[in-house]
């Protein structure tokens, strides 16, 4: 399967004439035959709900008061298969709120359908009985607990949405984890506006239709004077309008993979970007035309340029009361001076939220707030820092490479450091270090974002973590394990350790290191230094009774103790996306075991040497004076692996699996060959 993008510039569609078919169900009405769970049930085995139908009408209307706005109207149908799917029966409305306005919800409808006795009980929801929840990025959300639903139920919903936020016109999810047996997007969208749609999905849709027609809309009519602007009533504006019809029957669910980035990038879906806007014997005002728009619309924005521009007075309060020689200390100060001032608060975000001086005052701050002040004191220091337009893992990658406000949903910092030479920044986290960012954001590409520089910024940088752990421990007769155990750490993934907030409690952290109920930890230790390079060590005398496993007189060990990885990811013969890693890898595992005097070795496995790409391991068992050493040298030097690249890695990936599952074992040595 081949991951397709389809790029549309709505106002130029190509014609084809739209139906007038009826959305797939009449909300609140439902015969008992429709509700068959054991139809579906053996047509979807497995599935632990189902979509009936999911679709939407959206058509632009005038406010006097507020312009253009539009209203986005769906109603969704889900049938719970089994006792997992019980958790559908919590619905929730996604809406738009910023500073001063929000969109508004009404025309909610929703019901719980049962069946008993082969009639049709519904139980009604209202509006009142849903709350609240946010979600960043100035994304609210209303969330409906569904009374009564159970496996045979069906949830029945519907609800329209009025919006002054052109930027925010809905996207269309034709996709979901789980079927959808008919799914329709309807839009109706006057010609003073044009959108660039991009449909993203591996299937074609059904219907795709297109129509021309005139709409009328009545608006005030403001006239100049003397005396400023008049009112003199009303008057009707003609135009034309497109109206648009997608629709897809009996999709497939794609539902989350191992070693998947976020399935929503994959997932079937029609997303839109605001362009321009042109009304009769007026100008276009560009928003996405190019990246220039982009970076114009966004310095101009009371609530990111605006606000970087007012940072330059409050971070001058911030500014360090001895010269600081190094680029580097200037760097570090900054990054540490922010992270301390204000404490990151869950919300990525593109625009700010409150101004820099109530900021600093709340000693919070959303990635936007936070970044923005980083950028501005970085500049106070006489260095060259941008601000970078990035998206996280959570939100999904870029579509498309196209101009895009929309899909941005966090800000982190571009540092020039030298000719052509820049590194990331981001102040959000506990311990900032320049070149490092944290773990949502390695999400391919950022874009640098200026009114002198614009250009794309890899966000995939210094990803590579070395490690490096080392047991020397005893092994007795009854089996247990007694010694002690080392662990070092440099490089992306000792940034990520000194983000950990328990990464001082080192019991703790040995405790889920080994996820183990009988170890006994003692004499624990951490030690690292935030400021220079020198990696992170923990250490820990431990004592694991029982840990070899004893069958008659022989003893079988792993040859990795706590570092195998017992558990194949992989599958699925074949498989439609790429494969994402956290982190590029560089490891050394070793293994010291001392023997009771009177058992020795009487299998040692054969040294495993193998290599894919830039991946590759490599076990080594010796014997020593007193006992045996095993080696695990194991290198990932690719993160991601293409989807063409898949059967072959697999088959390495399973080896690798196989590989560092090897046993030794040990026997009295009177009984020893």
């Amino acid at each position: 399967m081949k991951f397709k993008l389809l790029t549309i510039l709505l106002i130029f569609c190509f014609a084809m004439p739209a139906k007038a078919d009826d959305f797939p169900f009449k909300p609140g009405k439902i015969k008992p035959e429709e509700m068959d769970l054991a139809f579906y049930q053996e047509k979807y085995p497995g599935e632990p709900a189902i979509i009936l139908g999911d679709a939407a009408d959206c058509r632009f209307g005038f406010d006097g008061d507020k312009g253009f706005q539009f209203q986005f109207e769906r109603q969704v149908r889900i049938l719970v298969l089994t006792e997992v799917g019980l958790d559908y029966g919590d619905f929730s409305i996604s809406f738009y709120e910023s500073a001063g306005s929000t969109e508004e919800i009404d025309n909610f409808k929703a019901w719980v359908h049962n069946v008993d006795d082969e009639k049709v009980l519904s139980e009604r929801i209202k509006l009142k009985d849903g709350f609240v929840r946010d979600k960043g990025n100035n994304m609210k959300q209303l969330v409906f607990a569904m009374p009564g639903v159970k496996v045979g139920s069906v949830i029945d919903v519907t609800y329209r949405i009025t919006s002054d936020f052109l930027f925010q016109l809905r996207h269309w999810q034709f996709q979901h984890e789980i079927p959808v047996l008919h799914s329709e997007y309807r839009l109706n969208l006057p010609s003073f506006f044009a959108y660039r749609s991009r449909y993203n999905g591996s299937f074609k849709l059904d219907i795709i239709e297109q129509e021309e027609k005139t709409d009328s809309w009545v608006v005030p009519r403001v006239t100049e004077s003397a005396y400023g602007q008049v009112d003199n009533g009303y008057y009707r504006v003609i135009a034309q309008s497109n109206v648009f019809r997608w629709v897809a029957y009996n999709v497939k669910p794609l539902k989350p993979e191992p070693f998947m980035d976020n399935v929503s990038n994959y997932q079937a879906r029609l997303i839109f970007e605001f362009m321009f806007e042109q009304y009769p014997d007026s100008e276009p005002v560009n928003f996405t035309t190019s990246w220039e728009d982009v970076s114009d619309y966004l310095y101009k924005n009371k609530y990111f340029g605006k606000y970087l521009d007012s940072c330059s007075t409050v971070v001058g309060e911030l500014m360090p009361d001895q010269i600081l020689e190094t680029k580097a200390e200037q760097i570090q100060y900054a990054l540490e001076t922010i992270s301390s001032k204000v404490k990151w608060n869950d919300d990525s975000s593109l625009f700010t939220d409150y101004s820099p001086a109530k900021v600093l005052e709340l000693g919070a701050g959303n990635s936007a707030e936070i970044n923005l002040l980083l950028v501005a004191l970085l500049n106070k220091l006489k260095l060259k820092a941008y601000p970078v337009l990035a998206t996280t893992i959570e939100n999904g990658r870029l579509v498309s490479d196209s101009p895009t406000l929309t899909q941005w949903n966090y800000v982190a910092v571009a540092l020039e450091i030298g000719p052509d030479q820049i590194i990331v920044l981001d102040a959000t986290v506990n311990k900032p270090i320049a070149g490092y960012l944290p773990q949502r954001l390695i999400n391919e590409d950022g874009r640098i974002i200026s009114p002198t520089l614009n250009a794309w910024l890899s966000l995939d940088q210094n990803t590579e973590t070395q490690k490096g752990i080392t047991y020397d421990v005893t092994l007795n007769d009854d089996g247990d394990l007694t010694g002690v155990v080392t662990l070092k750490v440099a490089g992306y993934g000792r940034y990520l350790y000194l983000q950990n907030d328990k990464i001082d409690d080192a019991k703790l952290f040995w405790q889920k290191y080994f996820r183990n109920d009988n170890l006994e930890i003692s004499q624990e230790s951490v030690s690292y230094d935030a400021i220079d390079n020198r990696p992170i060590e923990l250490s820990a005398h431990i004592h694991i009774p029982g840990y070899a496993q004893k069958i008659g007189d022989e003893m079988i060990i792993n040859s990795l103790l706590f570092e195998a990885n017992d558990e194949n990811l992989l599958q699925a013969a074949e498989r439609g996306y790429p494969l994402y890693f956290n982190n590029t890898l560089n490891s050394l595992t070793t293994l010291n075991i001392e023997l009771p005097d009177n058992m020795k070795l009487s299998f040692i496995p054969d040294e495993v040497k193998k290599q894919w790409g830039r991946w590759n391991h490599k076990l080594t068992v010796v014997e020593t004076e007193k006992g045996y050493q095993v080696s695990w040298e194991e290198r990932r030097g690719l993160r991601v692996i293409p989807t063409q690249n898949y059967s072959g890695f697999r088959r390495y990936y399973s080896q690798k699996i196989d590989d560092n599952m090897q046993t030794l074992i040990i026997e009295p040595k009177e009984t020893a060959n």
